[in-house]
């Protein structure tokens, strides 16, 4: 059965046993967040496992969605090997709905997720984009903090966010984020170590995507 719009979801599980919902987040009347937590407060004898459907990796966002009974999440554009591990996943083997492990550098997930997409060649190039991307922004987060400029590193935060975010690089793509947001009212000192800590996070982020596709990319190379 086919939902058109949040409201129409929770009339359907209130009305019908289902095992599993498949839940877009952004639909016309009520976002999927408020229609999963809509059916949690339906009393339903069985509740059904609520999987999301997202293009936002980010773990605020996962927490949220877990606040709301939402068992797992299949990011956008949905793909069959994702959607069917999800489904198939006992949720009696999860310690937590999120599928990202407390401290996780890398979304395992929504990285092969994209690989599957894009497959090995232009994953290859995203690598390397994003490494020397990264590496430039680290280089005017820098400037901008030790120039005490809150606007340049905002900017730059938010740039450094959005490149993170295309290779699940989540702690990088969350505390770039945050960092951001904060910009304006960090002081010089709180600049320097927002600055530090970032340097810090990419370098570690990327030595462990290094880690995961450097095989796959000799393999694609030879």
């Amino acid at each position: 059965m086919i939902a058109t719009n949040g409201a129409s979801a929770v009339a359907l599980a209130r009305d019908h046993a289902f095992d599993i919902i498949l839940m877009d987040l952004h639909m016309p009347d009520m976002d999927g967040v408020e229609a999963a937590s809509r059916i949690g407060k339906l009393g339903l004898p069985k509740m059904p496992r609520i999987i999301a459907v997202t293009a936002d990796v980010s773990r605020s966002a996962r927490e949220r969605l877990a606040g709301a009974g939402i068992a797992k999440v299949v990011s956008k554009p949905i793909l069959v090997n994702a959607l069917r591990e999800a489904i198939e996943d006992d949720p009696a083997q999860e310690t937590t709905a999120t599928q990202l492990a407390a401290g996780a550098l890398i979304d395992r997930h929504f990285l092969d997720d994209q690989k599957e997409l894009l497959g090995p060649a232009q994953i290859e190039k995203l690598h390397h984009l994003l490494e020397t991307t990264s590496a430039m922004l680290i280089e005017d987060i820098d400037r901008a903090a030790t120039a005490g400029d809150s606007k340049r590193l905002a900017r730059s935060a938010h740039q450094l966010g959005s490149a993170a975010g295309a290779l699940g690089l989540v702690r990088l793509f969350d505390r770039s984020r945050e960092i951001e947001l904060a910009a304006p009212s960090m002081s010089l000192p709180e600049c320097e170590d927002a600055a530090r800590e970032l340097a810090a996070l990419r370098e570690a982020s990327m030595r462990t995507l290094n880690d995961l596709l450097r095989p796959a990319e000799q393999h694609s190379g030879s």
